[in-house]
């Protein structure tokens, strides 16, 4: 039945499609095709981008790693913290069926057949960037240091969102409410996902960490790592909800009857906007408190956040959508017909549907046997389309220039007193 209908929406609607599924965490066994281990020749003439991204995100997360070390342990902990509860975030969404909403290609090395290696990675660069950058900000506050780590964060992934989303280094649920309204290919929701996802781990780390004094480092790590990989995601589920109220429904059946109708849960224009406007206030008060004293390693990282978008730039400029195929698992292919609900109980279908896919991507034709059938449902080959336009390029220059803007604060300073955290 449709939960939308009669009394409206509760959470315990949109779990009752659900609750008699098992888990399930892709085993091997499942998909004879998978492997941990792409030989790179492979992976080249398929997927060559992506080898480019697998290889950025090692030099990126690496190389901060060493900024860390040189700066402070406090730095280090940031780091192991953001791989650990970048990891869990990752495996919470893909388990969970409601919001089971993307899948990765297959990548050189895989730790599953969903997660690639170079994603605790990528977590790793994304909000250590973000956070190192806010602790430049010595006097502000800590409300407006994390606005400042979750704005550079989330430009910082934009440039790989646009990048990974044209080249197909992943694919998205094509009808998820989470997923549908898009700029450039990339859906609104991720990027407001970013934006709320570091600067809610930066505020835990505050809580937890940087505002209590006692204990060692090794005690301290633990409660880090601890509360970021535990807290991060339900915490920043619950932040993003008012930020679109807006699409609360209520109904009203005479007297004090009043039933929920819709949940907020549609990332859309009027979200972000809210977001980065109520970000961008508390960034500003934070960076007009005074920038502490340059740093070598500050510099380097600046040099390296540099690199990161410059090679984004490059695979936008120079890359072939038309020449990828990615082979993996991807949104189930099934009945075009057959509908399904979110956990706040928007409508979508339940699967991928060949004839009304307007993706950036074909389905594969050697998954399909001669009556028109797939021969596997989960596991199979999309392709690329088209070209990269010129507002995807656009578009990567535009971020690289605000991503420059947001992380001069590792190169321009001087005021203020200098903290290591």
């Amino acid at each position: 039945a449709n939960p939308t209908a009669g009394t409206g929406i509760t959470a315990s609607f949109s779990m009752a499609s659900y609750e008699n599924k098992p888990f399930e965490w892709y085993p091997d066994k499942e998909y004879p095709e998978f492997s941990h281990f792409k030989p790179l020749q492979v992976q080249l003439d398929s997927q060559p981008t992506l080898v480019i991204a697998e290889c950025l995100f090692l030099l990126t997360s690496l190389t901060m790693l060493l900024h860390a070390s040189l700066t402070s342990r406090d730095h280090v902990l940031v780091w192991i913290s953001a791989v650990v509860s970048g990891t869990a975030n990752d495996i919470f969404f893909m388990f969970l069926p409601m919001v089971d909403n993307f899948w990765h290609a297959q990548c050189t090395v895989m730790l599953t057949p969903r997660l690639p290696l170079y994603i605790p990675l990528a977590y790793a660069s994304f909000q250590y960037a973000g956070v190192a950058a806010s602790l430049r900000l010595p006097s502000a506050s800590p409300m407006s240091r994390c606005a400042y780590a979750g704005l550079s964060s989330a430009v910082f992934y934009a440039a790989y969102d646009l990048a990974g989303a044209r080249f197909l280094w992943w694919t998205w649920h094509t009808t998820d409410a989470a997923t549908l309204v898009r700029w450039c290919g990339v859906p609104v929701g991720s990027t407001m996902w970013t934006l709320v996802h570091v600067f809610v781990f930066n505020y835990i780390l505050h809580c937890f960490v940087f505002s209590v004094e006692s204990g060692g480092w090794v005690r301290k790590l633990g409660r880090a790592v601890a509360s970021t990989a535990l807290l991060t995601t339900p915490f920043m589920m619950v932040m993003m909800s008012p930020f679109q109220l807006h699409q609360l429904e209520v109904g009203w059946g005479g007297g004090l009857d009043f039933r929920l109708k819709q949940l907020p849960g549609k990332p859309d224009i009027t979200a972000i906007s809210l977001v980065v406007a109520v970000f961008g206030y508390l960034a500003k008060k934070g960076v007009g408190s005074g920038v502490a004293a340059v740093r070598n390693a500050d510099v380097m990282l600046f040099v390296l956040v540099l690199v990161h978008f410059a090679t984004l730039a490059y695979v936008m400029f120079t890359g072939d959508p038309s020449e990828v195929t990615a082979t993996g698992l991807h949104q189930t292919i099934g009945n075009c017909d057959t509908k399904d609900w979110d956990l706040s109980g928007y409508e979508r279908r339940m699967y991928l549907c060949n004839k009304k896919n307007h993706e950036e991507f074909e389905l594969h034709n050697k998954y399909f046997d001669v009556t028109g059938k797939v021969k596997d449902k989960d596991w199979f080959t999309v392709s690329g389309k088209g070209s990269v336009e010129l507002r995807h390029k656009e578009g990567i220059v535009a971020i690289a220039l605000v991503g420059l803007f947001m992380f001069r604060v590792l190169v321009v300073g001087g005021k203020g007193k200098d903290k290591k955290s």
